[in-house]
């Protein structure tokens, strides 16, 4: 797993992009780009089992290889909670709400998912994962601060760092059926250099909820949606790495 997150941190700018795309050669003839990954039910009971609570966890961003085949798929994201580790898988999953027929799911979620990603052109996908810091004020007014352009690596979840995501997995260990990570891009700081624009959204199922659990939900400001005896959560609200890496 450490190997997939050091090729994304290793990896030339310019080719990010391909890591987001595979050739269709049996149907389209065309390339399709990367829209969503997910965590199997297994791996999810291994990374969130009943009984823990507190455990902070993140979501670093890896590559299967170096280098880009075309016939797949290679960005591989990498979830850790305590010692175990799991990556991500391709596709949404059939029980994503957000690719399923006439889901309603929030308007800038869905401008998010369908418009600004799957319409990004390949030539600046690599720029949305990188922005500029503040740089360190120097002790001489003439000279600049020095200012320096960082790679997002990934997303920390802790209560350290005040994250929703984190209080809803650790209220709701257990019952946690789907976890969907969907690939976002925020127009509103595409012309800022001191932001990532990449934005995700996750979206997470539940099920077996009591009215209580419910409620603890929405005192946690995340947008939710009731579905048959599951509550499907979305949030877009993540601490990014840098700069609350080891936080």
């Amino acid at each position: 797993m450490k190997k997939k997150i050091d090729n994304w941190r290793q990896c030339n700018a310019p080719e990010i992009q391909n890591h987001f795309k595979k050739f269709d050669k049996n149907s389209s003839q065309q390339f399709e780009r990367l829209t969503a990954l997910h965590l199997a039910p297994n791996d999810i009971q291994a990374l969130f089992p009943v009984g823990k609570k507190n455990i902070d966890f993140n979501i670093m961003f890896g590559l299967d290889t170096a280098q880009s085949p075309v016939e797949k798929f290679t960005f591989r994201p990498v979830i850790t909670a305590g010692k175990v580790m799991k990556a991500f898988q391709d596709g949404a999953g059939k029980e994503s709400l957000a690719t399923g027929g006439g889901a309603i799911i929030p308007y800038e979620i869905k401008e998010w998912l369908v418009s600004n990603w799957l319409e990004m052109d390949n030539r600046q996908l690599p720029d949305s994962f990188i922005a500029c810091n503040e740089g360190i004020p120097s002790v001489n007014a003439v000279i600049p601060a020095k200012r320096v352009f960082q790679r997002l690596h990934g997303y920390y979840f802790s209560d350290n760092i005040n994250s929703p995501i984190w209080q809803l997995i650790n209220q709701n260990r257990g019952h946690i059926q789907q976890f969907i990570f969907h690939l976002g891009i925020d127009m509103n700081k595409f012309n800022r250099k001191d932001f990532f624009n990449f934005a995700p959204v996750f979206e997470i199922h539940i099920d077996n909820l009591t009215d209580e659990d419910v409620l603890q939900i929405h005192r946690l400001n995340l947008r939710s949606y009731q579905i048959g005896s599951k509550e499907v959560v979305y949030s877009d609200v993540l601490a990014p790495c840098p700069s609350t890496c080891g936080k």
